[in-house]
């Protein structure tokens, strides 16, 4: 037999798991604007592949990621292709392709790839989005 005091318990408990879920939709109201940037290896040639992602310091804003291209450019995406990021601070992790990294007009060179950059708290990278386009300054990987 239910007494009242549960029969509450249990309907809030239902209604904060109701709540939960939908804060975990696509739907979370926040704008983003575009964000293009490049990665630069510490000789000032481009990193040619990989992946680069943007960590909201504060963990309020979901994450942004693009693909590094052969220039080392990239362009940020958070929900749709090219869409940006939310304004704010972000820490940064670079993932780069498997295999060796390739440096423009030449062969393919062995690089060994500095792992701190792997995890967006040890690489010591951060930018900042403003409310605006944003053209980042090279990052260096040094």
């Amino acid at each position: 037999m239910r007494t009242p005091i549960t029969q509450s318990f249990a309907l809030l408990l239902s209604a904060s798991l109701l709540a939960a879920a939908g804060c975990q939709g696509s739907d979370t109201p926040f704008t983003t604007y575009p964000v293009k940037g490049k990665i630069l290896l510490a000789n000032g040639k481009p990193l040619t592949k990989g992946r680069v992602t943007f960590v909201a310091a504060d963990g309020l804003r979901p994450p942004a990621s693009g693909e590094i291209g052969p220039d080392g450019g990239f362009s940020l995406t958070t929900r749709a292709d090219g869409d940006g990021a939310a304004p704010g601070e972000y820490k940064i992790r670079i993932e780069p392709a498997s295999g060796p990294v390739r440096v423009p007009a030449t062969r393919a060179v062995p690089t060994r790839f500095p792992v701190k950059y792997i995890d967006e708290d040890s690489s010591n990278l951060a930018a900042v989005v403003k409310a605006e386009p944003n053209e980042l300054r090279p990052i260096t990987l040094k």
